[in-house]
């Protein structure tokens, strides 16, 4: 599908988190997308602090409880970073341009001990320190890409990692460097997002729809999607369209899959969740949405092969919660 310019964001958390260095003071950074470089088009945000802390996501911690565990022990015995309350947000900027691959940035909010890691990083083959805007960037080899990557701390709680012109880029940001908030489309889908959310993904870069005969449906300039867990579960799009027209071309084109899924009687979990989905168009704007209750959740993952056994498992979870 999409490139995202993330083809590097396999590196293990332990090597990412031994590139941390000291930084001197530095403005405070309100957002990760404020120090992600203006060039970028597209960033996918985790808030891991509410995929570790919301009971809906505590239940399913414990169906992975097994995996999350064996992480989490690898990473604390080298670095002393518990990945379930030190990691407060993570985020990977790229591309949409599968060409661009390689150039992708990853960036990290959280607590660690800098002294600690700095100690472990020099051991990396390659190591450098190359002073820059103030700040010190980092090159380590990366062996699983078998390239050198580049790191740098904004601040004591940020860490950016990347190719050299990305991070210097992302350097650049905290002097006044343009960032990908300077792009209006961007922006203003970026605000239309859930206040609070698991996920984020948001993209800038004009596409023409559809792919196979470019235009038929119009341009969409920007699109921003949410998903969040509350009382259930819910996910946002928000496109906007290149004109007024197109938008509401958009909007039935949706209609018209909204109608054929609630034909598919092969299908009927397809047609229960279709006749959820509440969707609008505001101008160049369309806008769709679609919220479950924990009970619909359930009865939606019980219904599909693949996610039955997480289903069966919140189900007795809840049953049991509701016991006590």
């Amino acid at each position: 599908m999409f490139g995202y310019g993330l083809k590097w964001a396999h590196l293990a958390p332990v090597t990412i988190l031994l590139t941390v260095t000291l930084a001197g003071t530095s403005p405070a950074i309100t957002s990760l997308e404020s120090v992600v470089p203006a060039g970028f088009e597209v960033t996918i945000q985790v808030d891991v602090r509410r995929l570790a802390d919301t009971p809906e996501m505590e239940k399913v911690r414990g169906f992975y409880a097994s995996h999350i565990a064996n992480i989490k022990t690898g990473v604390e015995a080298v670095t002393g970073i518990n990945i379930l309350t030190d990691v407060d947000e993570i985020m990977l900027a790229g591309y949409l341009d599968q060409a661009r691959k390689d150039e992708g940035l990853f960036l990290i909010r959280g607590r660690w001990d800098l002294q600690k890691l700095l100690a472990l990083v020099r051991y990396n083959p390659q190591y450098q320190e190359t002073p820059y805007g103030g700040r010190t960037i980092y090159s380590f080899w990366d062996q699983d890409s078998a390239s050198v990557r580049y790191a740098a701390s904004l601040e004591d709680e940020i860490l950016v990692v990347g190719g050299k012109t990305a991070v210097e880029q992302s350097v650049d940001t905290l002097r006044g460097g343009a960032s990908i908030e300077s792009h209006t489309d961007y922006s203003s889908v970026r605000a239309l997002a859930f206040p609070q959310n698991l996920v984020r993904l948001t993209a800038r870069k004009p596409v023409r729809l559809p792919a196979n005969d470019p235009g038929v449906l119009g341009t969409i300039e920007a699109a921003c999607l949410t998903v969040d867990v509350a009382d259930g579960f819910r996910i946002q799009l928000n496109g906007l369209m290149d004109t007024d027209a197109n938008a509401v071309l958009m909007g039935k084109a949706l209609q018209g899959i909204i109608a054929l899924a609630r034909l598919a009687k092969n299908k009927p979990e397809g047609a229960w969740l279709a006749d959820r989905v509440v969707w609008k168009v505001e101008g160049q704007l369309l806008s769709a949405s679609l919220s479950l209750t924990r009970p619909d959740v359930l009865l939606v993952m019980r219904r599909i092969p693949q996610l039955k056994p997480l289903g069966d498992y919140l189900a007795q979870s809840s049953e049991m919660t509701t016991e006590k």
